[in-house]
């Protein structure tokens, strides 16, 4: 078979760095996020949980736990609406004291390698969050952020310490008082913050 004069002259192109940047960001769709249930669908233990003065973690929306110093709050699978979409959400709120909300990355996939990651989560609320991860210690990354009432996509980039250890990296949010409604978490390597990842509920 021939090749067409358009196919021989398609093949010869010289892509410009947007193309190949464009490409690059295309290649990488697909099982990027590391986060699991970062759309805050499956809450299998139930949609609410009250929690005062108790010591122990707090769970509702899966794979996510919440910590307090004690742990008072309401924890809630919820819905933000952000851009005109109903999304689920994780919301927390009634918070007295200091708090943290964890998501376990398992098996070390991101650990002790000085990895760039970018983390991305939409949110909104009261008060200030400081994204940080605990991998044998906490670590901060970026600067605090201000929630509002307006629910607001925010994008960190982060070089993960080689300080990090352990089986699993722990990953999340913490503040003080306030309250907070987030979703859309995601968490992928590189610099570069891509579209938010959908899975349907059964995956």
């Amino acid at each position: 078979m021939s090749t067409s004069r358009t196919r021989e002259k398609a093949d010869k192109a010289t892509f410009t760095q947007a193309e190949v940047t464009a490409g690059d960001t295309a290649a990488r769709a697909g099982r990027k996020n590391l986060i699991i249930n970062g759309g805050m669908q499956v809450a299998q233990r139930g949609t609410t949980a009250v929690y005062s003065g108790n010591t122990s973690r707090g769970f509702v929306c899966d794979r996510w736990f919440a910590e307090g110093y004690p742990l008072n709050m309401t924890v809630t699978q919820s819905t933000l609406t952000y851009n005109g979409i109903d999304y689920k959400s994780s919301s927390l709120s009634s918070i007295t004291g200091s708090w943290k909300l964890f998501h376990a990355i398992e098996n070390g996939r991101v650990n002790n390698h000085n990895k760039t990651l970018t983390f991305s989560f939409v949110a909104s609320g009261s008060g200030s969050i400081q994204p940080i991860s605990w991998g044998g210690a906490q670590r901060t990354f970026g600067s605090s952020i201000t929630l509002t009432g307006t629910p607001t996509h925010y994008e960190i980039t982060h070089t993960l310490e080689s300080a990090a250890t352990g089986d699993h990296l722990y990953i999340g949010f913490s503040g003080s008082g306030g309250s907070m409604n987030v979703t859309n978490v995601q968490l992928e390597l590189g610099s570069v913050a891509t579209d938010f990842e959908h899975r349907s509920y059964g995956e």
